[in-house]
């Protein structure tokens, strides 16, 4: 795993008042790392329309952690969601497939592969071709781009969680591919989104350097791009993984938007070429196959696109680096679990689209509003740090229930993927009982037990607000409230700085306790258990 361990401290950042350094007009779309902020009028932006973007997000009830506008390379808008904290890395999920294809535009451009055309074989010296499948044998860099390569997903899960358990996940992938037995459907005739295509692109680079890859990317992408706290699981062979497994924080995941914002350069720096920028995002709509008018979405090469004037990095439960070229925007947000609907519709069309870019109202200056900008301020204050509901007093099953421990009928099998570790250590979460304390009508605790012997408890706001608590495998944040009526304990848990979110529901009604478990659809497309539990003997 390839951990850099200098943290940038970066404050929670509104620039409301803040005058911004006095930049040539020429410089105004080359940010610094320091990124100079800057109140929405001075970059052309409606104050009043931001606030009702952030309004949008609380109405309706968007699990974000952080919301970042960058505008003529300015920050506009920052605002972090309690818990989470804008030094934090945050799992990028899928979006690190983009910062992938950044790489192979870098390696293309230094002339490491030939081109997007050229076989991915060629790549692969270790596969004789005739010892090839016919498909395989004339599946370009461009199929893999495009999620066209041949590699059938139709059991997306199956093949690649077995391709993180084989501990060399682009030896499994090639293996799959290139097998002679293999039916393959011919390549670029098919969209089917995979994880193993970005797995292979990133082997097809290392296969070209004589250098480890995470080195290579230090190298040619995050050292000259200012970014030097990120986390990228690894395999067991010390390879990134190209389909997840970034961490970035908000502002670095900005760097990444305001380099293909400003056509591959970053600081008078150019890392990839303008013709790599054009291509990823189709801006010859002859290479963009996989586009869907009528649903307003497409995929590029790695991208995703939103309109001819918005393409993303997108990530499993909420993740975006969003850029909009006719309008020098670049717009980050990260999620503790959206849905797919959420991902797909209300944050790129209604939060990112319908709002934030259309208040970029001018290309100009516009005149301040002292009380607009002070009730946005307040609302990313009240972000940073909501207030404690007042609360009820706990009802008499609370304390009932509190201190004891109980034993499920039948383990319930959650996910838990780890925060610090390589994907291949990710823990079993067999869960076999619980235990629930509360001592005050303000925070209680709940402790899970697994079937490893081990266990975790959490503490829980009891008021609104999520408490956190640092574990093995990251900080975790919890909150919960009693449904009276129905003698149940509704618990929310999320992993602070990642898209793993769970709902559990903990029935205590006729001396029939029972555990309900909800996976919400952001992750493995929701999952629901029910079991019934008995109380443990002391």
């Amino acid at each position: 795993m390839r951990t850099c361990s200098l943290l940038i401290t970066v404050g929670l950042v509104f620039a409301l008042a803040v005058t911004p350094p006095t930049l040539a007009d020429d410089e105004l779309s080359r940010p610094s790392a320091g990124w100079p902020v800057s109140p929405p009028e001075q970059q052309g932006m409606d104050s009043a329309l931001l606030l009702d973007a952030l309004q949008f997000i609380d109405d309706a009830e968007l699990p974000l952690d952080s919301l970042t506008v960058v505008r003529h390379g300015h920050i506009v808008l920052d605002v972090y969601y309690y818990p989470y904290t804008p030094d934090r890395p945050h799992q990028l999920w899928s979006a690190t497939k983009s910062v992938t294809a950044t790489l192979v535009g870098i390696a293309i451009d230094r002339g490491l592969i030939d081109s997007v055309d050229q076989p991915i074989i060629e790549l692969f010296p270790q596969f004789a071709p005739d010892e090839v499948n016919l498909a395989a044998r004339s599946a370009t860099v461009a199929d893999f781009l495009a999620m066209s390569s041949g590699i059938s997903c139709s059991s997306t899960f199956r093949n690649e969680c077995a391709a993180m358990d084989s501990g060399d996940a682009t030896a499994f992938v090639a293996d799959l591919l290139f097998a002679e037995s293999r039916p393959t459907y011919p390549p670029y005739r098919r969209f089917e989104y995979c994880d193993l295509n970005s797995c292979l692109l990133l082997g097809a680079i290392q296969n070209s350097i004589d250098k480890p890859l995470w080195q290579f990317a230090d190298e040619v992408l995050f050292e000259p791009l200012e970014i030097t706290n990120y986390t990228w699981w690894t395999d067991d062979v010390g390879m990134p993984l190209g389909s997840f497994g970034l961490h970035l924080t908000p502002h670095d995941m900005a760097h990444i938007g305001a380099l293909y914002l400003n056509g591959g350069v970053w600081n008078g720096q150019r890392l990839v070429s303008q013709a790599w920028v054009d291509f990823v995002r189709c801006a010859d709509p002859s290479r963009c196959p996989f586009y869907d008018a009528e649903n307003r979405t497409g995929y590029g090469y790695h991208w995703w696109l939103f309109k001819p004037s918005l393409y993303a990095a997108v990530g499993l439960g909420g993740q975006f680096i969003a850029v909009a070229p006719a309008i020098d925007m670049v717009v980050v947000v990260t999620s503790y679990g959206s849905t797919s609907e959420q991902v797909y519709e209300s944050i790129p069309y209604e939060l990112i689209e319908g709002r934030i870019l259309a208040a970029a109202v001018s290309d100009t200056e516009l005149p301040a509003d002292d009380a607009v900008h002070a009730s946005l301020r307040a609302a990313v204050e009240r972000a940073a740090m909501p207030s404690a509901a007042p609360r009820a007093p706990l009802p008499d099953i609370a304390f009932d229930v509190s201190g004891m421990s109980f034993h499920l009928l039948r383990p319930i099998h959650t996910s838990f993927w780890p925060a610090k570790h390589t994907v291949s250590v990710a823990r079993p979460c067999a869960l076999v009982g619980y235990g629930l304390s509360f001592m005050s009508t303000n925070e209680g605790a709940v402790t899970f037990e697994y079937e490893d012997e081990s266990a975790m408890t959490l503490r829980a706001g009891l008021d609104g607000v999520w408490r956190v608590t640092p574990t093995d495998y990251g900080e975790w944040a919890a909150r919960g409230s009693w449904d009276v009526d129905e003698a149940a304990f509704h618990l929310s848990t999320q992993l602070v700085g990642g898209a793993e979110r769970h709902e559990f529901v903990f029935h205590f009604a006729d001396d029939r306790p029972i555990l309900r478990w909800i996976q919400p659809e952001a992750l493995h497309l929701g999952a629901t258990d029910v079991m019934r539990a008995v109380p443990r003997e002391p």
